[in-house]
């Protein structure tokens, strides 16, 4: 019996430790990635990057209300950097005013002094924005990785419709919840059904198309987002059908194909094409004469939906 119970305590010791491991990386991460107070420099980016790294193989809504929160400092640690940059820039600007196009400049030698001492400066302050920014597209990916349930709801509620959010934050929030859609897709539709503003629309919409033929059930919003009045959310609405591939969605894809122009007609000639396996390009006419002759039939035809190629 002594055995059994020590067994048993280390058993239940061991199942603790995850969660205590987490619990200590995560504080790691928060350190590494809040924003700095007042003029007090943020962590070194050896460390950020040692504490993203550190979070690799954790997912939980925890893990992912942390990794945003880690955005959001680098964001404002960004914010600060670029301003003091734009500062010095300004101020050597002032300094070589009427000079600007001049190859060798004749200043007095307070300004030249100053002006040496702003280049490295700047050129330093530049240099680390240069990694912040390659770190916040790793963060990104990290983020865009999550696949629980628990950690897409957080994103779905918190980040894809948040105005406080900036946009590739939210796109990144979007990929986590398009590639979580197993766990998440009722309530993915009904964010994307109560979606008002495009921002949010566009990130729930890429999150549609990730999510394929599991959100086919839940296709109708995404069609009705084909009338949008703002063309990028009507394009985004075909890129995302032409892979849920739903017959109910070619006839308003043609409709959408016949009002578009330019890149836009392009994209979404390519989309119905991709949906219906037909190649006929941005023709109008020819989608309008096929369509007329198979629409009628089509929902009963059987034919294989998504997997076209585009012709252009």
């Amino acid at each position: 019996m002594p055995r059994l119970l020590s067994f048993l305590v280390l058993a239940l010791i061991s199942a603790g430790m995850p969660a205590q491991d987490e619990a200590r990386v995560l504080s790691t991460f928060k350190k590494a990635f809040s924003a700095p107070k007042g003029k007090k420099p943020g962590a070194p980016l050896a460390d950020k990057v040692s504490a993203l790294q550190a979070t690799d193989g954790l997912d939980s809504g925890k893990v992912a209300a942390a990794l945003v929160d880690g955005w959001r400092g680098l964001a404002a640690e960004l914010g600060g950097l670029d301003a003091q940059r734009a500062e010095y820039r300004v101020e050597m600007g002032q300094l070589i005013k009427g000079q600007e196009a001049v190859e060798r400049r004749t200043l007095p030698r307070p300004k030249f002094d100053r002006l040496n001492q702003l280049k490295p400066i700047i050129a330093k302050l530049r240099e680390q924005c240069d990694g912040l920014r390659e770190l916040q597209l790793k963060l990104g990916d990290r983020i865009a990785d999550l696949r629980r349930r628990d950690s897409a709801l957080y994103l779905l509620k918190k980040v894809t419709g948040s105005k406080k959010a900036d946009l590739p934050l939210r796109l990144a929030a979007g990929r986590a919840v398009g590639g979580a859609a197993a766990e998440v897709i009722e309530e993915l539709a009904t964010a994307i059904a109560r979606a008002r503003k495009a921002p949010e629309q566009i990130v729930l919409l890429d999150a549609m198309a990730l999510a394929g033929e599991a959100a086919r059930v839940h296709a109708t919003p995404v069609i009705k987002l084909l009338s949008s009045k703002e063309d990028v959310v009507a394009e985004r609405a075909a890129l995302a059908l032409a892979k849920i591939a739903v017959p109910e969605a070619v006839g308003p894809m043609i409709t959408l194909l016949s009002r578009s122009t330019g890149q836009m007609r392009l994209r979404v000639a390519a989309a119905v094409e991709v949906l219906t396996g037909e190649q006929h390009g941005d023709n109008i006419g020819a989608w309008n004469a096929w369509w007329k002759l198979e629409g009628p039939g089509f929902r009963s035809s059987g034919r294989e939906l998504g997997k076209g190629t585009p012709s252009h």
